[in-house]
């Protein structure tokens, strides 16, 4: 894995090392803490579940592991793994807590991933063997 890690573009590295952090949310979230902050105010972990914040928090951050992990593993659906995960964390949730208008932050940034993640062609070199796999197979 480290090989595959070494050999990823700088920018793609960057993508998959801030998908794979991303199970601190997870970790945070559902180790015993005195107090969280929703809304600029301070909660317990029994309302930060209730709310509906942290089964949130902890799924996305499963996610982003799930997509960094399948990035450095050159899994087939990697990338639209990666671009579902983006989606979820910063496109998804705006529109619910009122502030729509950071969506579309979001959609830029998953845009750019992916043109990057299909458009570059170092980007696409690095996840060849798994189209020579397919087309072989």
């Amino acid at each position: 894995m480290l090989t595959n890690f070494l050999a990823m573009p700088i920018l793609l590295r960057f993508m998959t090392g801030h998908a794979l952090i991303c199970v601190i949310l997870f970790i945070v979230s559902v180790l015993p803490y005195d107090s969280y902050g929703i809304d600029g105010r301070q909660v317990s972990q029994a309302e930060w579940w209730s709310s509906g914040v942290g089964p949130l928090v902890s799924l996305i951050g499963l996610f982003g592991f799930a997509a960094g992990w399948s990035l450095l593993k050159k899994k087939r659906y990697a990338r639209e793994l990666y671009l579902a995960f983006l989606t979820a964390g910063f496109v998804v949730p705006y529109p619910f807590i009122g502030e729509a208008w950071f969506s579309l932050i979001g959609i830029l940034i998953v845009t750019a991933a992916g043109v990057y993640l299909f458009k570059n062609k170092v980007v696409a070199a690095y996840f060849e063997h798994v189209v020579s796999e397919l087309s072989a197979g």
